[in-house]
């Protein structure tokens, strides 16, 4: 299956255009196996990144299967999803300019979302004053999908005080 700017939208907070190249196999012992890359063009995302919830959403919803069917059982993939040009996050509390470089392996029984989610710029709103973001970046490990670990670094003045937020952990 190729891809060639396809518009997707999802759930109005999610706008992206695709391309890229799908490959469904089928081998004798091992079942089913979708395997490609899907290359994020143009993109926008007006909810909340580090969100549980939007995360369970997005992913749970992609991940959904009928544990009856013997050939979804089989079904295993591994499928790059990265950006060309730079995803833009805009929600109450944060505006941002993000690079995806994530991987969706395993089956449909036990899926895995790696990679890296990198905020490039942008800034924070508080009630007082944004800050700058420095650098940002949320990290997809094996068994913790939905519960990213995070480094974020932002920066700003607040009258005459310097501020700096350093954020480490998991979402």
């Amino acid at each position: 299956l190729l891809l060639h700017n396809v518009l997707l939208s999802w759930d109005r907070g999610i706008f992206m255009l695709l391309s890229g190249g799908l490959l469904l196999d089928k081998q004798e012992q091992e079942g089913l196996r979708l395997q490609g890359q899907i290359i994020v063009e143009k993109s926008q995302l007006k909810e909340n990144l580090f969100s549980s919830e939007f995360q369970e959403k997005l992913f749970g919803t992609v991940l959904e299967y009928d544990d009856k069917d013997p050939v979804e059982k089989n079904c295993s993939f591994d499928i790059s999803l990265i950006t060309k040009d730079l995803l833009q996050v805009k929600t109450s509390f944060l505006s941002s300019k993000a690079r995806l470089d994530l991987q969706l392996k395993g089956t449909l029984k036990k899926p895995e979302l790696l990679g890296l989610i990198q905020l490039v710029s942008g800034s924070f709103y508080f009630p007082y004053k944004s800050l700058d973001i420095i650098d940002g970046k949320l990290f997809f490990v094996p068994d913790q999908q939905f519960d990213p670990l995070m480094e974020i670094v932002a920066r700003g003045k607040l009258k005459r005080y310097g501020v700096t937020m350093h954020v480490t952990g998991s979402v």
